[in-house]
């Protein structure tokens, strides 16, 4: 081999591959994008040319993190980070092995990871900087649970393909606003972070209080209708309808 590919951003949500792949039951209990109003839960039509309505795109309303086909070749690494926000993270290995080094999210091993990456010349392993670096291994069949803010590193001993996600909940509230706080010192851009996380957070906070009042507070957003019925038409014909 040449090249060491590494692919770990290929998000299946709404894909044939939903057919084969679902997260753990636990993860979809306390996912805070479960509480995502189904009036916003689409696809918004976009049409590239109005004279031409075959050629058409898709603009996704809704947090799509939860269900990632990762596939790395043998001896490709992934520094260290912590997921997005702080998000918990579930990890299925199906084929071949995966090695991490976990970090606890103390106050201490934050403030030292900020340092280090905002230092370019340090290339030290960062599990040499703090007090305490757990190498967990996850072999094939195996899933493993990381909780919010964790900092993690990946090794890939071998040739694998894993499937995993992320998701926030209530649980874990203090830690995610403190990966947030976080990653605003750090100036990430916006494909760095958790996509539309504020309007998960106002879905979860309507979600509590509809529970509470009874009272709903979410206003449906416009669809296309012809535009979505036409792109529901044509997917329906080709076999490739997928429920959103």
């Amino acid at each position: 081999r040449k090249t060491t590919v590494n692919s770990i951003s290929l998000e299946v949500s709404g894909t044939g591959m939903m057919d084969h792949v679902q997260a753990p039951d636990l993860v979809r209990e306390l996912d805070l994008a479960s509480q995502w109003a189904d009036s916003q839960k689409h696809r918004k039509v976009k049409f590239e040319k109005e004279e031409d309505p075959v050629v058409f795109s898709y603009v996704n309303k809704y947090p799509r993190v939860e269900h990632f086909c990762l596939m790395s070749a043998a001896e490709s690494y992934t520094g260290f980070h912590i997921d997005f926000h702080g998000s918990s993270v579930w990890y299925h290995v199906l084929e071949g092995e995966k090695i991490f080094f976990i970090i606890e999210p103390s106050e201490e091993n934050i403030q030292k990871y900020e340092r280090y990456l905002k230092d370019k010349t340090d290339f030290r392993f960062f599990g040499d900087i703090v007090d305490k670096c757990t190498r967990v291994v996850i072999k094939a069949g195996q899933t493993l649970m990381l909780p919010s803010g964790w900092i993690h590193a990946v090794f890939t001993p071998k040739d694998s393909l894993v499937f995993g996600g992320n998701f926030i909940h209530p649980r874990s509230l203090e830690m995610q606003l403190k990966i947030i706080a976080h990653e605003n010192k750090l100036n990430l851009n916006k494909g760095e972070k958790y996509p539309q996380s504020d309007q998960v957070f106002l879905h979860y906070i309507e979600h509590v209080v509809k529970n509470t009042t009874g009272q709903c507070h979410i206003r449906p957003t416009p669809r296309n209708r012809k535009g979505l019925q036409y792109v529901g038409q044509k997917y329906i014909e080709k076999g490739n309808h997928r429920k959103i």
